[in-house]
């Protein structure tokens, strides 16, 4: 009778493992098998296994009267959390994608975790079991990141084979790289200079959307890097020095843009010193007969270009400081595009591009630059520039009906999170509504950082609604110093709680800025 019980004991354990397991790496792939900032995460949000654990705990109570009739009821009770909380792989705002590798670590962390719990159940008596399996419960996220070391060095081999790989295709179909980096814009830029370069130069590589990790560049490479393309714009994103140095090693750059220099990724960089470091990494990858594009109007960009002078060194802008590319004007076309006046080589010329914000023609400037500095001829980008579209969800502004929605809901900064206000200011509207989770990775600016946004959100919007907990307090103080009632500061849990109250408040006439978008790490409290 005893190892029937057992076993009903150890197969409910088993399968609520594999749905807990399948939570923790969800988040742990969030964190991209970071280790130190998983189980950091995990400490600091006291993310515990509470309903096995209240389980376990009346089970003890229970099987001192009753021990197998009590240990098959508590073992069933295991199945509950499973049929309440929803599958991670197809739930949740950021779903657990089960690639190779979350494969290899989960099945690396269930061979370990079963066997420790069959060793338990053959040496311990049933009272006892359920107390050790408190323990068990909450070492799921410990065991995923014991898998993940014991998986790394294989990892690493894999990866090395692939990095390898790409690195003989780019040597094979040998086009001209051109990086691009910086705090933000890096995406849109990226996008922009290719649609360019493939219409008035030449055929043009570059990876869609945010790609802008070693192994994520080196996929798009091994995928799509074919002959006979003449030029590649690789974005090049780094949380560390060193990242854009390994990029550049497969990627050799002839020519590079750098955008910006700021906060984003603060928490992980440790210092604005590094981050300025890290970013001019790209330029002294840049041979000295290269050319080098960069924001002037960026104190610490300009430094980089004085510190790594190349053949060819542009700067653009929009204070005309010693600037070779740079726009004197600009004016919305209500919600169609933004209307300017670009100045380049001494010529004045009149452009338009259906995109929004002072940020977005920044990243016009870069492109139009390099373009020019690859001969292509002005007027003829400025005609390409007219038919861009915006990358989705950076400052991509859109019509519903009679209301206008805002959406820049992508890894946000403090100037890009003030840009995306200007246009909601620009834009003709009965109201103004701003849905945001606020701003992350900021580290000990973090609070002020937000505060100040919320104060130039507090002085535009008629609405603010406020997703989670993580920056409420800084929104608050910031919104309500910008001139906000309190009343009209709406406090969601989630996204999705967000989103059902400003469809009920909505109306026509309105234009509604969703800025920035956490992921499920750090929208709300997580409760297992």
């Amino acid at each position: 009778m005893i190892v029937v019980v057992v076993a009903i004991i150890l197969l409910c354990h088993l399968l609520l493992y594999r749905h807990r397991s399948f939570h923790y790496l969800r988040y742990f792939q969030q964190e991209e098998y970071n280790s130190g900032r998983f189980l950091s995460w995990l400490w600091n949000n006291r993310v515990f296994d509470i309903k096995a654990t209240a389980i376990a705990l009346i089970a003890l109570i229970v099987v001192g009267f009753v021990p197998f009739v009590g240990s098959i009821v508590a073992a069933v009770a295991l199945l509950f959390p499973i049929i309440l909380e929803g599958d991670p792989r197809i739930t949740g705002k950021i779903t657990l994608k089960m690639t190779m590798r979350a494969k290899r670590i989960y099945l690396c962390a269930f061979i370990l975790y079963a066997t420790l719990l069959c060793i338990a159940a053959w040496y311990v008596r049933l009272h006892m079991l359920w107390l050790i399996q408190i323990l068990f419960f909450q070492s799921i996220p410990l065991l995923l990141v014991i898998a993940n070391g014991v998986m790394m060095p294989l990892e690493r081999i894999r990866q090395r084979r692939y990095v390898s790989e790409a690195r003989e295709i780019v040597r094979d179909v040998n086009p001209v790289i051109i990086g691009i980096t910086g705090s933000y814009g890096k995406t849109s830029t990226k996008n922009i200079l290719g649609e360019i370069l493939q219409i008035a130069v030449g055929t043009t590589f570059w990876p869609p959307k945010g790609v802008n990790t070693l192994m994520g560049i080196t996929r798009e490479i091994r995928e799509n890097l074919k002959r006979g393309i003449d030029y590649a714009v690789v974005e090049m994103g780094a949380y560390r020095r060193g990242s854009i140095s390994r990029l550049c090693g497969i990627t050799p750059p002839k020519a590079g843009i750098i955008t910006a220099v700021g906060l984003c990724h603060l928490e992980r960089f440790g210092s604005e010193e590094d981050i300025f470091k890290a970013k001019s990494e790209l330029a002294e990858a840049i041979p000295d007969n290269g050319i080098l594009v960069c924001n002037g109007d960026d104190p610490a960009v300009r430094r980089i270009a004085e510190e790594n002078h190349k053949l060819v060194t542009l700067l653009y802008g929009f204070d005309d400081n010693d600037l070779d590319c740079w726009v004197s004007s600009m004016a919305l076309e209500g919600d169609k595009g933004t209307s300017f006046t670009l100045h380049w080589n001494d010529d004045v010329y009149d452009g338009y591009v259906p995109m929004f914000g002072k940020t977005m023609l920044y990243n016009v400037m870069a492109a139009f630059s390099m373009a020019c500095a690859f001969g292509a001829d002005p007027e003829y980008v400025l005609a390409v520039l007219t038919n861009i579209e915006p990358v989705g969800n950076r400052l991509q502004v859109e019509r519903n009906g009679d209301i206008i929605y805002i959406k820049d809901a992508y890894n946000s900064n403090p100037i890009g999170f003030c840009a995306a206000l200007d246009v909601l200011e620009g834009l003709l509207a009965k109201r103004r509504i701003i849905i945001t989770p606020g701003m992350i990775e900021l580290g000990e600016r973090r609070y002020e950082e937000n505060v100040i946004v919320g104060e130039v959100a507090g002085a535009i919007c008629d609405l603010a609604i406020v997703v989670g907990d993580v920056n409420s307090d800084a929104l608050r103080c910031g919104l309500e110093r910008g001139g906000l009632d309190d009343k009209d500061i709406v406090y969601c849990n989630s996204r999705d709680e967000g989103f059902a109250y400003l469809s009920s408040v909505v109306k026509d006439g309105d234009a509604v800025l969703i800025e920035n978008d956490l992921t499920d790490l750090y929208e709300q409290r997580v409760r297992l």
